[in-house]
């Protein structure tokens, strides 16, 4: 009776040790398949995140572009101003000249050529810009060449989400030259006008 007693205990316990091993392996299963949504869940506020910066920097662009193109157009329209004021026929229609009018006919050389120059640099800058710059992408090519369509799907935003804000960081660097591009080059073409507007004053009035 004894020795069944015993058999009957060291089945139970053995019972006992297998199903806690169960609810152990059970457990960690549950507490693996938790950590795994929540790594999925933050690579996709990640990405998400990602994403809008990445917009947000072609959103810039397509300011940039926007703003130089129609500031060529008006430049365009201004450089016709030039063919007015390089029209010197009825300037040199005189044999002599006294050295007051020697001194106005320099001083408005000197204004017009100034504004000439300033708007040449203004309009270099813009050509500058609206040409086609390097801006960077996402290299998916990474992704594939490092064999990443195996790993699981939060590894996988990760990777993605790396490249996103490589090409953003690139983008935004070379957006902020443009930019500060942009505003030298109206600064040029601002001083240009009021040089020609001078010039123009000078020759309607002095000549």
């Amino acid at each position: 009776m004894q020795k069944l007693d015993f058999i009957c205990f060291m089945v139970l316990s053995r019972c006992s040790r297998e199903v806690i091993v169960v609810c152990d392996k059970k457990d960690n299963a549950e507490k693996d398949n938790t950590l795994g949504n929540l790594k999925l869940e933050n690579a996709k506020l990640m990405l998400d995140s990602a994403k809008l910066d990445y917009d947000r920097q072609w959103s810039r662009k397509a300011k940039l572009d926007s703003k130089a193109n129609v500031t060529l157009t008006i430049s365009g329209v201004y450089a016709s101003f030039f063919t007015f004021l390089y029209d010197l026929s009825n300037i040199f229609n005189k044999n002599k000249f006294t050295k007051s009018e020697v001194f106005v006919i320099s001083t408005y050389f000197l204004f017009i050529v100034i504004a000439l120059l300033f708007f040449i640099c203004g309009v270099a800058v813009l050509l500058y810009i609206i040409k086609a710059n390097k801006y960077m992408v996402p290299n998916t090519s990474e992704i594939y060449e490092e064999n990443m369509m195996t790993v699981p799907t939060s590894i996988l935003y990760k990777a993605y989400v790396n490249q996103i804000i490589k090409s953003v960081h690139y983008n935004n660097s070379l957006l902020d030259k443009l930019f500060m591009l942009y505003n030298r080059s109206l600064t040029c073409i601002v001083i240009s006008i009021i040089m020609a507007v001078l010039g123009f004053c000078i020759r309607i009035n002095c000549l």
